[in-house]
């Protein structure tokens, strides 16, 4: 690699500045570089297109310890499987163009606002990282589309056509009361099970203290939480601590799971849901994004995608069915024929939930 950014260099194809370490006074800067113009132009002139870029003999499944170094692995049929199927799902991607339509101006504002990394848009391939076992963690990573602002993601365009986003609501929370064999209670009612007020801040406390290891990492990590995410609100001992004896008390049937450092188990099943997704809408020929426990894909396919998402729980957790959620694209026209069809299956599955609660109640009022 410092050949070839010698070679570039000497060419004058890079302009490099490079780093240096201090040690007298501890400073130090990394090295930088970047395309001159004679490299842009060779690579314009030759049509050069980020789908043309790939990397040979990408790793796709990661083991790590619990320090988070990766580990070698002994390869099981069971792997091999796993490898086979992601490479493929891979090779699918890889054959669709991915973009955002947006300026490019309008998005380097976004990013700085943000405070985000630059989009590297030859990463459109997925790896599965596990930890320490391959039943703990699984989830899929380094897709570009991933690790920017959620603003952007509704300017996402597969092969030039705009898309929208379908989000498992509230699924780490389901996932517990299922593994716990109870009932959600809020179904039965309007209660939400974040609480209305800091819903979204809510929703991190739970998380936080179900996945931290004691109640001192969780105040830690809520308390990151607040100082970035909700600038508005005093990130102090005083103002947690009522939050996460709340969300406690909001429930109480999960209380083994608080502080129990669960995180890498409800990774893995929720890791499972999204395999389950990606493959059966690939069977489709529709290439679906994912972002963890959401989903993106071209507006024409939204519906076969709702189906899927509902399916995939029905299969691998069918006591816990989660609400799943509409994001549309920035530029969507919610009048076309498959967003018709989507609210036709989602009302359809709201008077399916509606009789399914009421035949509880009754059952309930005659014990």
């Amino acid at each position: 690699m410092m050949r070839v950014i010698d070679g570039l260099e000497a060419l004058g194809y890079l302009e490099n500045h490079k780093g240096f370490q201090d040690r007298s006074s501890g400073q130090s800067r990394l090295s930088r570089m970047r395309a001159s113009k004679s490299l842009i132009d060779l690579i314009e002139g030759y049509s050069v297109t980020p789908v043309m870029i790939a990397h040979e003999d990408q790793t796709v499944l990661v083991l790590r310890n619990v320090d988070g170094e990766d580990i070698p692995y002994k390869v099981t049929d069971e792997i091999s499987r796993m490898e086979e199927q992601l490479r493929s799902c891979n090779t699918f991607i890889g054959k669709h163009h991915l973009g955002l339509s947006l300026p490019i101006e309008k998005v380097r504002t976004v990013l700085i606002e943000c405070r985000s990394n630059p989009i590297d848009y030859t990463r459109n391939q997925l790896c599965r990282v596990f930890n320490e076992t391959f039943s703990r963690g699984g989830r899929f990573y380094q897709g570009w589309w991933q690790e920017i602002p959620s603003d952007l993601r509704r300017y996402i365009t597969i092969d030039g056509q705009l898309t929208s986003e379908l989000d498992y609501s509230g699924q780490h929370l389901l996932l517990l009361y299922a593994l716990n064999k109870d009932e959600f209670p809020w179904l039965r009612g309007n209660i939400d099970p974040y609480g209305e007020e800091n819903r979204d801040l809510m929703k991190q406390v739970f998380l936080i203290c179900v996945n931290e290891e004691n109640r001192d990492k969780a105040i830690q990590a809520i308390r990151q939480e607040i100082n970035y995410n909700h600038p508005d609100l005093t990130s102090t001992n005083q103002f947690i601590n009522p939050l996460i004896d709340t969300t406690i008390e909001k429930h109480p049937e999960l209380s083994d799971y608080f502080f129990s450092g669960m995180w890498a188990e409800l990774q893995h099943q929720d890791s499972k849901i999204a395999d389950y997704v990606l493959n059966h809408m690939r069977a489709k020929k529709i290439l679906v994004l994912p972002v963890h426990d959401s989903f993106v894909v071209q507006d024409q396919y939204i519906h076969h995608l709702y189906a899927i998402m509902k399916e995939a729980y029905r299969m691998l957790v069918p006591h816990s069915i989660p609400e799943v959620k509409l994001k549309k694209g920035a530029n969507t026209d919610p009048k076309q024929p498959s967003f018709t069809e989507l609210e036709k299956l989602m009302e359809e599955e709201g008077v399916l939930t509606k009789k399914e609660l009421e035949a509880v109640k009754k059952s309930e009022d005659y014990v």
